[in-house]
């Protein structure tokens, strides 16, 4: 299914340096999409300002997600619902006002089932890392290496950083046994000076044959990350942390590389490294579960997070879900003495493999799940109507 503008907007302005103006994500969009659909700038640029929390035009676009938030004439930064939650639609001055008024949005509520996440977090990591019952012979397919790498190398961390940075809107397990296989023909083009080797048509077609869903974004990404690789870290990307750092102080040396600086990236990518010790984290015990479509299906589905507004439409990756998601499993993580980033595996692994196709009769939590009904994903973007 072809990315919807909404998508794709919420996709590149995770990019760009704010403020950022119309064009400036327009040109974003064509760049990075225009090769798998055609691109109608000025529809486009009728839904970006549609996606504006204090711009009229939500107002008469209702269904688009609340993305950004207007900053002057045709120029926008993220929306943050921490600080914006206030920022009200723009609306026509009453008669005798010179002024515009600010009206308050209808908020959204939500309510956490922090007693039902406890139970379903005891139950998930019981059966998870013991292996047994639904997760008998299960491994994460980040785990499953090629066979010519060897576990806790330069080059097992440099496989995780390219693989990672072509993980969007992609299917996690398609992308990771494609990598496989193409790391066991071609390790060389695995390495920072082999991706700078290659030349622009060859390194889109191989960046398509790992399972990167947008080829030549992709393969923009690796040039760049070798590129930083090679300036900052001697090519390897353990030395991201040659003395331990905090999760804040990765994250921010993390902010310039592409697509491994987002919220659900950089905590998959710190997850992954830190766990097979390619990178040294001080805080790795406080680390969030990376919150992608899968596990905010089960949080979800299972009455963890309960709407209780009459409808939401938002993206899965971004406040006010992510916020919630993070802290629901947080604590469940806490209730049950462990650390929160030990929960994705298995919830991940549920989510996508039982959830999406509501295989409830096998699932190890169903006696915990509400079975939420009313809800659609189309690719990162959740619309939920309460029954």
């Amino acid at each position: 299914m072809k990315p919807t503008h909404a998508e794709m907007i919420s996709e590149v302005i995770k990019e760009l340096r704010e403020p950022f103006t119309t064009k400036e994500i327009v040109d974003a969009v064509v760049r990075k999409y225009s090769a798998i659909r055609p691109i109608n700038r000025r529809s486009l640029g009728t839904d970006i300002a549609g996606c504006c929390a204090n711009l009229r035009s939500h107002r008469h676009l209702p269904d688009l997600p609340v993305l950004l938030v207007s900053v002057g004439r045709g120029k926008y930064r993220r929306f943050d619902p921490r600080r914006d939650m206030d920022l009200l639609e723009r609306v026509q001055p009453e008669a005798g006002k010179s002024t515009w008024e600010v009206r308050r949005k209808i908020s959204i509520e939500f309510r956490i089932d922090e007693k039902k996440a406890a139970k379903i977090a005891e139950t998930l990591l019981g059966l998870f890392y013991r292996r047994k019952g639904f997760f008998e012979g299960y491994s994460m397919p980040e785990y499953i290496l090629p066979r010519n790498l060897g576990k806790g190398s330069r080059e097992h961390a440099l496989y995780l950083t390219y693989v990672i940075s072509v993980d969007y809107m992609t299917d996690a397990e398609d992308l990771w046994r494609r990598s496989r296989r193409a790391y066991e023909l071609y390790p060389e083009r695995f390495e920072p000076a082999g991706v700078l080797a290659l030349d622009t048509w060859t390194l889109q077609r191989f960046v398509r044959e790992v399972g990167a869903r947008f080829p030549s974004a992709g393969a923009d990404t690796w040039r760049r990350i070798s590129k930083i690789l090679l300036e900052k870290y001697n090519g390897d990307p353990r030395n991201i942390t040659r003395q331990p750092l905090t999760i804040e102080e990765i994250k921010g040396r993390l902010d310039e590389f592409p697509y491994l600086r987002g919220n659900k990236l950089s905590n998959f990518y710190i997850r992954a490294m830190g766990e097979n010790e390619l990178l040294k984290v001080r805080n790795f015990d406080e680390l969030d579960i990376p919150v992608d479509k899968q596990v905010a299906r089960l949080t979800i589905y299972t009455g963890v997070l309960e709407l209780l507004s009459e409808r939401f439409e938002g993206c899965v990756h971004e406040d006010p879900l992510r916020s919630l998601i993070e802290k629901a499993w947080r604590n469940a993580a806490k209730a049950e003495n462990t650390h929160p980033w030990k929960l994705d595996e298995p919830i991940w692994t549920i989510g996508s493999k039982l959830c999406t196709r509501r295989k409830c009769n096998i699932c190890p939590v169903e006696e915990h799940c509400n079975k939420t009904r009313g809800i659609r994903f189309r690719n990162g973007i959740i619309i939920w109507e309460r029954r």
